[in-house]
C-alpha cells in the first residue's frame, strides 16, 4: 500500500488515526494498486470552529473509501453525532457532492455521466463499541452504522480478519485501475497532481471558464506528484519561505500544490497566489479551477491586477489612463494602491501569500503584498516566495539588491 504523504509522522494526527493507517497498510500489504491518502478535504468544507472536514482516503479496484474519524469516548456524544450524520438529508448532500466532483472527470464516468466507481463514505468511532450504542439508535440508524460507521469492534476485526471488512461496505461497480488513479487524485485531492496544462510555451494562452468546467477541462490528463514533491507540500512550517530554484525545476507546482494543502486546512482563512507573467497566472486560475476553489478561498492575479482589483473593490477611483504611457500608468496604478493600503483604505486582508517570478517583484511590490497578510506574527501566517536561481538574482542577493532585501525590520528578508 503507497501511503500519502509517505512521511506522515510529522502530520497532526490521533492516536487512533495513525493506529487505523498502520492496520489498514497491513490489511493491504499484498495489493499492488491500493493507496492511502491522509488528511483530505475533498469538498473544502469547514466542519465548524474554524477547523476543517478531513478526510483520508483509501483506494483500491474495488473503490474509493473516504473515512472521517471522530476521536471521541464519550457514548452520548458519539449517539449524537451518529444521528445527525445518519439524518438521510445531512449524508445524501455529503455523498453527492463528492461524487459530483468525481463526475466531473470523464475519464471516471460512464456515457451516462454516473460514476463508474463504488463509492463509500464511512465515520470511524475508535474508542466506541457498537454495543454501547445500539440502545440509542433507531433502526434506520443502525442499517445506517452497518453501511457508514467503523466502531471500535470492526476495527478489531480489521485487524483480525484483514481488507474484507472494509471491501464489504463496497457495492459491486468496475474495477479501479491504475492509470484512472491520477484523475481521482486531482478531483479529490489536487494539492498532489498537477493537471496536464502546465505543459506550455511562452506564447499560450489558456481560456478561464469560471463557472463550470469545459467538456475539454473536464478531459484533462493529471501527473502526480512524486513521493518528496508530496512530503514537501504536506511539510506545514507556518511563516515566512524563499524557494530560489533553476527555471522548469517544477517551483511553481510546488507552490500552487502548498497553497492548495494550506487552502483545504483552512477553508475559513483566504489565500492569495500572485506573479508577474500573465500567461502563468493564466495557468494557475485555471488550475484553481479545476482543483475546485474558484469560489473558495484562493484568489489568484497578477501583481498590477491585484492593484486594480484591490482598489476597485473598496470603491477607489482608478488611475486615468493615457495612451502611450503604459509604464507611467501602472507606476501610479501601484502608488495609488500602496498609499491606499497605508492609510486604511484597503481592507482584504490574507492568511497565507503566495508569490511566484519573485525576481521579477520590485522591493516595493514585496512589501505592499506582506503588508497584506492578516497577521505579520510569524506563528499566524503563510508568506511563500519563489523566484528563478539564476546568476543576476546571486549577485543582487550578494550585494543585498534583491526584492526581498532592505526593507528594513519590519520585513522577512533571506540570504
Amino acid at each position: 500500500m503507497q501511503i500519502y504523504p509517505e512521511k506522515y509522522d510529522k502530520l497532526v494526527l490521533s492516536t487512533s488515526e495513525r493506529s487505523f493507517l498502520r492496520t489498514t497498510e497491513r490489511a493491504f500489504a499484498e495489493d499492488e494498486l491500493a493507496y492511502y491518502v491522509v488528511q483530505i478535504n475533498p469538498r473544502k468544507r469547514d466542519a465548524g470552529q474554524g477547523k476543517a472536514e478531513l478526510f483520508n482516503m483509501i483506494i483500491v479496484p474495488e473503490g474509493i473509501m473516504l473515512l472521517r474519524f471522530f476521536d471521541v469516548d464519550i457514548p452520548l456524544v458519539a449517539s449524537t453525532t451518529i444521528k445527525a450524520l445518519a439524518n438521510p438529508l445531512v449524508y445524501s448532500v455529503l455523498e453527492n457532492d463528492i461524487r459530483s466532483k468525481l463526475e466531473e472527470s470523464n475519464y471516471l464516468v460512464r456515457e451516462s455521466g454516473n460514476l463508474r466507481f463504488a463509492l463509500n463514505i464511512s465515520f470511524v468511532f475508535p474508542n466506541i463499541d457498537f454495543s454501547q450504542m445500539e440502545p440509542e439508535l433507531t433502526e434506520p440508524e443502525k442499517i445506517f452504522c452497518f453501511k457508514h460507521v467503523l466502531f471500535k469492534n470492526d476495527i478489531h476485526l480489521l485487524r483480525k480478519e484483514g481488507k474484507k471488512i472494509l471491501l464489504e461496505r463496497l457495492s459491486l461497480a468496475d474495477e479501479i485501475e491504475e492509470e484512472i488513479v491520477n484523475n481521482i487524485f486531482q478531483r479529490l485531492c489536487p494539492e498532489i497532481t498537477i493537471p496536464r496544462k502546465f505543459i506550455l510555451d511562452d506564447h499560450t494562452t489558456i481560456p478561464i471558464k469560471e463557472a463550470a468546467l469545459s467538456q475539454m477541462d473536464r478531459a484533462v490528463q493529471s501527473y502526480r506528484l512524486d513521493n518528496w514533491q508530496i512530503d514537501i507540500v504536506n511539510r506545514i512550517n507556518k511563516g515566512n519561505q524563499l524557494i530560489l530554484a533553476c527555471a522548469g525545476s517544477g517551483k511553481s507546482v510546488l507552490l500552487i500544490s502548498k497553497c492548495f494543502k494550506l487552502a483545504s486546512l483552512n477553508p475559513c482563512e483566504n489565500f492569495l497566489i500572485t506573479c508577474y507573467n500573465r500567461n502563468l497566472n493564466n495557468y494557475y486560475q485555471w488550475a484553481i479551477s479545476q482543483a475546485g476553489f474558484i469560489d473558495k478561498n484562493v484568489k489568484c492575479t497578477t501583481f498590477l491586477g491585484l492593484c486594480k482589483q484591490l482598489l476597485e473593490s473598496n470603491g477607489i477611483s482608478l488611475p486615468t489612463r493615457y495612451p502611450n504611457q503604459q509604464n507611467g500608468y501602472y507606476d501610479t496604478l501601484f502608488e495609488k494602491a500602496n498609499n491606499a493600503l497605508a492609510t486604511g483604505q484597503i481592507k482584504e486582508r490574507f492568511y497565507g501569500i503566495f508569490i511566484d517570478e519573485v525576481q521579477i517583484f520590485k522591493p516595493e511590490w514585496y512589501r505592499f503584498c506582506f503588508n497584506l497578510l492578516k497577521s505579520k506574527n510569524d506563528n499566524d501566517h503563510y508568506f511563500v516566495i519563489a523566484g528563478d536561481k539564476s546568476q543576476d538574482i546571486k549577485n543582487n542577493i550578494k550585494h543585498g539588491k534583491a526584492p526581498w532585501q532592505g526593507g528594513g525590520s519590519g520585513y522577512p528578508e533571506y540570504r
